[in-house]
């Protein structure tokens, strides 16, 4: 016979962001379902940017060129609409 997959909801712990609890031994399920809620909050990207400091006009140089690129790309898609 096959083990019962456990629900989402039996493995949510409310109040405890990124816990998750083993039901019925299913270790493979909660690690998934751990795994995409770790993902959905972005702590991994925090926690990536946060290795090494970057200073603030790197940021904003960065941010600036961001802002280039997708007027330019906007430039680019109103050309073209508009014939």
């Amino acid at each position: 016979m096959k083990k019962q997959r456990a629900k989402k909801s039996e493995m949510i712990v409310i109040g405890k962001p990124n816990t998750i609890k083993v039901v019925n031994g299913d270790i493979n399920s909660a690690l998934k379902l751990w795994k995409r809620q770790f993902k959905e909050a972005g702590t991994l990207d925090i926690l990536k940017s946060k290795l090494e400091y970057v200073k603030p006009s790197v940021t904003k140089r960065k941010q600036q060129e961001d802002a280039k690129y997708s007027q330019f790309l906007n430039d680019k898609r109103n050309k073209e609409y508009n014939g």
